[in-house]
């Protein structure tokens, strides 16, 4: 309600805002029903089901993360078109090709969604980081804490499994 409505609508009465509320209450609810019925139908135990849907997305979601950090010709409108590819490429293997396992769909997914983004970006010239500026932290200490940290964790770890004998 908050993003979707009020953002576009900020003067909206008290009155308009409940029955806006109660209708988007209503779709979210029709929406939860239309997944639940086939939720029913994915075999296996309850950690199996929720790792198989959130398969569906979690190589999106990488890509996601890899494009950002990788390219730098790869604007938004590039990913976000390659990520709905993907989750819509993962949803059509889990309903038409089942001999592929649900594993494979986060590895599948992520370069699915990384082909689609370069090529839509490609296609689409733009910029990347139209209007936005990088600052870049210049905090020395705190790096240097982090670092430590990580440091001691790698040592403890491996001093553990001597320490337990």
């Amino acid at each position: 309600m908050e993003d979707f409505v009020k953002r576009f609508r900020p003067d909206m009465s008290d009155a308009s805002y409940v029955f806006n509320s109660r209708l988007l209450s209503l779709f979210w609810g029709v929406v939860c029903l239309f997944f639940a019925f086939f939720a029913g139908k994915i075999e296996g135990t309850v950690i199996e089901v929720i790792n198989k849907i959130s398969s569906v997305f979690y190589g999106p979601i990488l890509a996601a993360f890899i494009l950002a950090i990788l390219t730098k010709r790869t604007h938004a409108l590039g990913a976000n078109f390659g990520i709905v590819v993907g989750v819509l490429f993962n949803m059509y293997l889990w309903l038409y090709v089942p001999e592929i396992f649900w594993f494979w769909w986060n590895a599948i997914g992520c370069v699915v969604t990384i082909l689609i983004a370069m090529v839509v970006s490609a296609v689409l010239q733009r910029k990347a980081n139209e209007g936005v500026e990088v600052v870049y932290y210049k905090g020395k200490k705190e790096v240097l804490v982090l670092v430590g940290f990580f440091l001691l964790i790698i040592a403890i770890s491996l001093l553990l499994p001597q320490l337990m004998q």
